[in-house]
């Protein structure tokens, strides 16, 4: 009989245990929400941030295309939730708790950010729509009185296959440098 209520005992006692362990085990809770606009709708692509006293660093997420954001494992504990989004002003939910196996869940809605008009007032210079040409226009007397360099006039000489226009005088504007040579 003794031997009999020891099995009985430690089965007993075998189960508790079992029974207990996983509730003891579980050291650790969950952050989890939605991040939303004015109207309800998901804001996917959120940052969402979590700090605090009990978590060694900050840890960051994503939303998800629903909105969604989970932190799964977190230490008990306050926690400042920090949500951005371009467009949005920042949230922040400074005062989070988290018990030992529970669920902070939360929706976050986020509101767009301030922005500030600026107006300016002047006139927009006189613009010529019928002519075609754009830079300047250089003439040999011009780049005679400032030429810096042998080479000057050449890069500035009309391309193979271009002519100059007869009555002006004036250097073609669209020829390139040429490389330079080297004369052995």
């Amino acid at each position: 009989m003794t031997q009999r209520r020891g099995v009985v005992g430690g089965a007993v006692g075998f189960l508790l245990t079992l029974a207990v362990s996983p509730i003891a085990a579980q050291t650790t809770g969950r952050i989890e929400g939605r991040v939303v606009d004015q109207v309800g709708d998901a804001l996917p692509g959120a940052l969402v941030g979590v700090e605090s006293t009990s978590l060694q660093g900050a840890r960051s997420v994503v939303s998800d295309d629903h909105g969604r954001f989970r932190f799964p494992v977190v230490p008990p504990g306050a926690y400042a939730v920090r949500v951005e989004l371009a467009g949005f002003a920042v949230r922040v939910l400074p005062e989070v708790r988290v018990g030992l196996d529970r669920t902070a869940t939360l929706e976050v809605e986020m509101q767009p950010a301030l922005t500030e008009a600026m107006t300016v007032e002047g006139e927009s210079p006189i613009l010529d729509l019928a002519g075609t040409t754009t830079g300047a226009d250089y003439d040999e007397s011009l780049l005679r009185a400032h030429r810096s360099a042998a080479a000057s006039w050449v890069w500035l000489s009309p391309p193979p296959g271009s002519s100059r226009p007869a009555d002006s005088g004036a250097v073609p504007r669209f020829a390139a440098p040429p490389r330079p040579r080297t004369v052995t």
